[in-house]
């Protein structure tokens, strides 16, 4: 939480990078969404052509992002497997922020941090979440986070009411196929 706090704090150009489906594509909108009702006025997002670029965040996706302004890149749906992708980010400078609910290998990308409810130490209940389900709970708990901070009452705005959001997970869980239960 303490990436993006920063992040939020310091105009730092945040892209949200997503997956073409219709899980990726609601993870992309809530994220962009959610983050700009919680304050964030330097976002955009990249969602990646499949056919041309590969699946996930690779060397080439960075670059575009990159070309984009990107300071901080924050994955949904996707980046649990994007050893190189997230490499490569990192010899440029710009730390990855990996949110994903599809199953991780062995080892892990070298991301600043990874929000997925199957890694291994994972404690959290609902492990068949959809890719936009994982992005609404970051969302959650980096509202609570800013509260927290104070960061709503130095702008004299409300926190804002999230559950606007849930039709996009509705639909994104949906779409993936994923069980609405634990």
């Amino acid at each position: 939480m303490e990436i993006l706090y920063n992040a939020f704090r310091e105009g730092t150009r945040i892209i949200v990078v997503g997956d073409f489906d219709a899980d990726g594509a609601t993870s992309t909108a809530l994220s962009v969404l959610g983050m700009r009702a919680l304050g964030c006025d330097n976002i955009s997002y990249l969602v990646p052509n499949r056919f041309e670029d590969g699946y996930g965040l690779s060397p080439e996706v960075v670059d575009q992002a990159k070309a984009r302004g990107a300071q901080l890149i924050v994955t949904v749906d996707n980046g649990i497997s994007s050893y190189a992708g997230v490499a490569h980010a990192k010899t440029l400078g710009i730390p990855v922020i990996v949110t994903d609910h599809h199953l991780p290998g062995d080892t892990l990308p070298e991301a600043e941090a990874i929000i997925n409810p199957n890694l291994r130490d994972c404690e959290f209940p609902s492990k068949s979440l959809a890719g936009v389900g994982v992005a609404f709970y970051l969302m959650l708990a980096l509202r609570t986070f800013l509260r927290d901070k104070g960061w709503f009452d130095e702008r004299n705005i409300a926190p804002p009411n999230l559950a606007e959001l849930l039709d996009l997970v509705a639909l994104g869980t949906v779409a993936d196929v994923c069980a609405a239960g634990r």
